[in-house]
């Protein structure tokens, strides 16, 4: 009996230290992006348009409880993200900005992207960006599309989805593992895995990729080559331009609790800053 009090006890205790530590981290986090937006906010004062790139704007779950996110900014409440979605369509009409496919050729515009593969990408987003008439590409991960986790995609669902207006998919790996971490045999069985699944299941070319985690060398990066992927995304932040390492393609995080401000200051370009850091 005491041994099974004493059990309970160090579970409350370990899902205490989790929420501390979890508590912490959004703290730390909310100061170093007060200080980041401020440090924005000066370089937007002195930009009067915006810098020319390729915007790659990088959305996870819509709703949905993101592995991993301790910082609680890569789930969106629908609200949210309706709101991210009258900010991009203002700021492309204003600066007359096209909007682009992630597959289009580097010029100076505005896409959409999403990682993983959650369900509330077609119950949430999806209806959104299409009224909204932006093209938007998922990267698909296609364990999570075939666990049994009811927070992603199932298989007919990401058939559907892909079938919706302006929608492309992506790969995302096969296991959603850090690709730097594992052998070279299994990266490239991985990497080719995921792209035959997807082109099975879609019966569509899948050419584009973003690495897990951000996850890359040049090992890495020559085994997606090698797998037949075109392109592929990157967690280093930034704009893209002509002649870039189409390989490498920089995005921008959009996270929850966004301003009206930080958003625009985001499609302006006075956040690249960061890529210094990522």
């Amino acid at each position: 009996m005491e041994e099974g009090r004493a059990g309970i006890t160090k579970r409350r205790i370990r899902r205490q230290n989790m929420s501390d530590l979890r508590l912490g981290s959004e703290i730390v986090f909310k100061l170093k992006q007060s200080g980041a937006g401020a440090l924005s906010d000066l370089i937007q004062f002195f930009t009067s348009t915006p810098r020319v790139g390729h915007r790659v704007l990088a959305y996870h779950a819509i709703g949905s409880l993101v592995d991993g996110d301790l910082n609680s900014i890569y789930s969106l409440k629908p609200a949210e993200f309706r709101f991210h979605v009258q900010a991009i369509r203002d700021f492309v009409e204003t600066q007359q900005i096209p909007l682009l496919k992630f597959e289009s050729p580097i010029t100076d515009g505005l896409c959409v992207t999403f990682d993983d593969g959650y369900r509330d990408l077609l119950t949430e987003a999806a209806p959104m960006l299409c009224s909204a008439s932006i093209p938007f590409h998922l990267f698909a991960n296609p364990d999570l599309i075939e666990s049994a986790d009811s927070r992603y995609l199932s298989t007919s669902e990401l058939i559907e989805l892909s079938q919706m207006p302006g929608v492309t998919i992506g790969a995302h790996g096969f296991f959603h593992h850090k690709l730097v971490e594992i052998p070279e045999t299994q990266l490239r069985d991985e990497l080719r895995h995921s792209r035959t699944w997807l082109e099975q299941t879609l019966q569509k070319e899948t050419l584009t990729m973003s690495y897990p985690f951000g996850s890359v060398n040049n090992t890495v990066k020559a085994a997606a080559i090698s797998a037949g992927f075109r392109r592929a995304a990157c967690s280093q932040w930034g704009f893209n331009s002509a002649g870039d390492d189409e390989m490498m393609m920089k995005r921008v995080d959009m996270w929850s609790g966004d301003t009206a401000r930080s958003m625009r200051n985001k499609f302006f370009g006075s956040w690249n800053w960061l890529g210094m850091f990522t």
